[in-house]
Formats: C-alpha cells, sequence, structure tokens
C-alpha cells in the first residue's frame, strides 16, 4: 500500500474524523455527491532524504489536506479535528512505520457559487509533512 492509502484508511478509523467527516475522506477529489462536510488529501511533494551511500530510507512527504464545508464553523471544527488526531503523530498507519506528522501551514479560503446565488463552500487547507521509513533502493 502507499502512504496516501493508509493515510486515508488511518483518518477513516479514527472516531474524532468520522464524528464530523463521517466517511467522506477522499484521495485527491470528492466525488461531484458527496455532501460536505468532507477532506480531499493530495501529495504535493515527496523528498527522500540522501548521505554519501545513497537513499537514507526516510521520506519525507508534503501533503495538501483540505477540508471542505457549507460553513465556516464546520471547516474550523473539521480542522481542529484533523490537527487534533493528525498533528505531532508517531506510530503506523497501516503497513507505513510513521516517525512523526508535523503540521506545517494553514489557509482559509472561500469558493463562491458558480451560479452567482449567495454562498459558497468553506475550505480549510492544511499542509502537513509525514516523515516515514521506506525500503531503500537495491540498485
Amino acid at each position: 500500500m502507499s502512504l496516501k492509502t493508509d493515510l486515508v484508511a488511518f483518518l477513516l478509523g479514527e472516531s474524532a474524523i468520522t464524528d464530523v467527516f463521517g466517511t467522506r475522506v477522499y484521495s485527491q477529489f470528492a466525488p461531484t455527491s458527496s455532501g460536505k462536510p468532507y477532506i480531499t488529501i493530495q501529495r504535493l511533494d515527496s523528498p527522500g532524504t540522501y548521505h554519501m551511500d545513497g537513499e537514507s530510507g526516510i521520506a519525507k512527504p508534503f501533503f495538501q489536506i483540505d477540508v471542505w464545508a457549507a460553513d465556516s464553523a464546520s471547516a474550523e471544527t473539521g480542522a481542529e479535528a484533523l490537527r487534533n488526531v493528525l498533528g505531532g503523530y508517531r506510530g503506523t498507519m497501516g503497513s507505513t512505520d510513521i516517525r512523526r506528522a508535523f503540521l506545517y501551514n494553514q489557509r482559509d479560503d472561500f469558493i463562491p457559487n458558480d451560479d452567482g446565488s449567495q454562498g459558497g463552500t468553506f475550505r480549510i487547507s492544511m499542509d502537513f509533512t509525514i516523515w516515514y521509513f521506506r525500503a531503500v533502493p537495491t540498485g
């Protein structure tokens, strides 16, 4: 499994997340039929760490995790639940040995309705770096 797959499964196994989002935690994009609030996860960057003998086996990908909601209060509640579950996490996610997850940045956004009607979608984007062990290439 990939870290992103393990991350989605991990979040879906946490009651603090499912209490807010139900099963609406998605890799990349949410289905258009998805109700709010929901979470989307995308990997932005995936640098490894190296030393003079090659790759060290420690990776530190950078994930953007977005909380999407119908109102500001729901977005804030969801972002706080996510921060409490993932910020500073150390342990296992599926088959992945997580050394530590760090909340790097957080920003707010508002996307108005396409049809010009009142309202829209509130989004809180949270950037996490997740350090973990991965197999070292043998090449």
